[in-house]
């Protein structure tokens, strides 16, 4: 369960939709750069042309099939900005390959609440090819809200049989196995898994090699919140769909939402999943 304390926000003043939301080719301009293009080999694949195109705003000329090319025109009337922005787009899609070629595993969690005395419910770990590695339900020292059941669809009933957190630490430490750590919104699954060693007296401190997709998609996307002065955060069925991902119908529950992460980590690199 992802924390829903950052509603989704409307572009502000100064941002506006890429060319594949308006659903119309970017308008040529002057100058003209060259920037890598890494393909996923999929020419269905949405982490081809369309994002790419999308993450670099209106710079890219559409003229290619998606995955057909190795390189794509920027073009644009403010050479020093789009450059910039062309190479961060790189950056993040490089930095995703060399995190996916460590084979880090995928965690997510549902929880009774977002408070700092919640704990979670459920825990889920997916490795780098899917397999799952560990999903289990998780009985934790106070009720489930309605509010929270309403999400994650986890109630009382289904808790009142399901091993302790004392009793799943050791199998969740397992599945990790001192790999890197990839979790959709870390800061929020970590403090939960945190705050519920803390309910039975333990400490499992889990950040030590872990890594946010949700801080990687924003930057990946490239939507700046002025407000925040920082790219605008995604919720994680937002980042999916955005991506071409088809959601199932267990969303909102931890194995699901744990894959998710990975595919969109994956379509982040650019490679296809």
């Amino acid at each position: 369960m992802n924390d829903p304390t950052r509603p989704e926000r409307l572009p502000g003043p100064g941002l506006k939709p890429g060319p594949y939301e308006r659903g119309r080719r970017p308008h040529p301009q002057i100058d003209h750069y060259v920037v890598n293009r890494v393909t996923s080999g999929d020419p269905n694949h949405p982490s081809s042309s369309v994002l790419l195109c999308h993450q670099l705003k209106d710079t890219i000329q559409w003229g290619n099939p998606p995955c057909a090319v190795a390189s794509a025109t920027v073009q644009t009337g403010v050479p020093g900005k789009r450059t910039q922005e062309a190479k961060r787009s790189m950056s993040i899609i490089a930095r995703a390959k060399e995190l996916l070629a460590t084979k880090p595993v995928f965690l997510d969690t549902e929880t009774t609440g977002l408070g700092p005395l919640d704990q979670i419910v459920e825990v889920a770990i997916v490795d780098t090819d899917g397999s799952v590695l560990l999903d289990t339900l998780v009985k934790p020292t106070i009720r489930i809200p309605s509010e929270a059941a309403a999400i994650h669809g986890i109630s009382n009933n289904d808790v009142a049989g399901a091993p302790s957190f004392v009793e799943v630490l050791p199998d969740l430490q397992k599945a990790i196995g001192g790999r890197p750590l990839v979790i959709y919104n870390a800061d929020y699954d970590l403090r939960l898994i945190r705050q519920s060693a803390k309910a039975h007296r333990l400490t499992a401190n889990l950040a030590r090699n872990a890594h946010c997709a949700m801080k990687m998609y924003a930057e990946f996307r490239g939507v700046w919140d002025d407000f925040r002065r920082e790219y605008r955060w995604h919720k994680l069925d937002i980042a999916a769909r955005q991506c071409g991902i088809h959601l199932d119908h267990q969303a909102h529950r931890a194995r699901s939402d744990a894959d998710l992460a990975r595919r969109v980590t994956m379509t982040i690199a650019g490679i296809a999943c």
